[in-house]
């Protein structure tokens, strides 16, 4: 898996084990770990630094809570409650507005009913009822437990991590 360049000066990418940071970014590829001023904050389709990052309709910021690799819990955040909260997101007036996502370290591939046989491939974990949307989880622990059996059937490694904000960026 290749990551985005960003931020520039930092090389962690978001599947190590590390108290480094804890944003980074989702579109076709994953950005490098960074800090709520570097990633956090990229909320406004204008913002200048969003030119780092393309392929997809939307830009998804992401704060990492858990890595799992081998079917394991490989690594938990212990800062992940830094204070911010989640950032201008289609999520942010929902009764549960902090939701999980699952990123894995592989391309996973759905089936897309409306597209005539041809399929979606993606490095986040898709809706199963509707594998054009991501499959987010209310609950932490469940989104952890679905990682754990995931990376255990698929020989995958994966992410849990909020859905911080999300740049609609069309």
């Amino acid at each position: 898996m290749e990551f985005y360049p960003y931020p520039p000066e930092k090389r962690v990418n978001p599947f190590e084990p590390s108290d480094e940071d804890n944003y980074f970014v989702g579109c076709k590829l994953l950005s490098y770990l960074g800090n709520y001023e570097e990633i956090g904050n990229l909320w406004h389709p204008a913002d200048k630094r969003n030119e780092n990052f393309w392929g997809n309709w939307v830009i998804c910021v992401y704060k990492r809570r858990a890595v799992i690799k081998k079917g394991k819990v490989a690594y938990i955040n212990k800062q992940f409650n830094d204070g911010h909260t989640i950032g201008f997101s289609r999520l942010e007036n929902n009764p549960e507005p902090i939701q999980y996502a699952i990123i894995t370290n592989n391309l996973l591939e759905y089936a897309v009913p409306s597209w005539n046989g041809r399929t979606l491939q993606s490095y986040s974990v898709q809706d199963e009822h509707n594998p054009l949307q991501l499959k987010l989880f209310a609950s932490f622990n469940e989104a952890v437990e679905y990682a754990i059996s995931l990376s255990r059937e698929n020989d995958v490694d994966c992410i849990v991590a909020q859905w911080f904000a999300d740049i609609d960026t069309h």
